[in-house]
């Protein structure tokens, strides 16, 4: 049996969440590939990219869009996230408020792209369709900001 690059991406991503805090449940939502509910409360959007230069540009589709859009009336500011996979060298997570900065929400586009560069050992410089976030984003965000550690503030769960 063949492994797919899909299946690599997103057995990376969940393994290093669970090597952070063994106590996940993780479930597979099969709308669409690489989305994940972890701990019945946190939603996670998985792309991957190759790159050169420490550039990578990621392709998000209009399917793509609904879904993080369905995820933030779902879970609420601090439960809906995109986890961007760069190549076999970081992964970037990008909370609702900076997703929402940088995609046009409003059905204009088919196709958009975020695009991540990075000198090695630094910060992510990110930029969408819409625009450049005003600040970069440290690549050890994750998986603390999915897992709440470490001074990112969370939701607290509902039970």
């Amino acid at each position: 049996m063949c492994i797919s690059r899909r299946s690599q991406v997103d057995g990376a991503v969940l393994r290093i969440l669970l090597r952070h805090n063994g106590q996940l449940a993780v479930r597979e939502l099969n709308d669409t590939a690489g989305h994940f509910i972890i701990n019945s409360s946190t939603r996670i959007l998985v792309r991957y990219a190759s790159g050169k230069n420490g550039r990578w540009r990621f392709t998000l589709r209009e399917e793509d869009i609904a879904t993080l859009l369905n995820d933030y009336a779902q879970s609420g500011l601090f439960g809906a996230y995109l986890i961007l996979v760069c190549g076999q060298e970081a992964v970037g997570v990008l909370s609702p408020d900076e997703w929402c900065q940088l995609l046009d929400l409003g059905g204009n586009y088919k196709v958009q792209t975020i695009t991540i560069c990075r000198d090695a050992r630094c910060q992510m410089e990110v930029t969408g369709t819409r625009g450049r976030l005003a600040y970069r984003i440290p690549a050890a965000r994750f998986p603390r900001m999915i897992l709440g550690q470490r001074g990112f503030r969370r939701r607290p769960q509902v039970t």
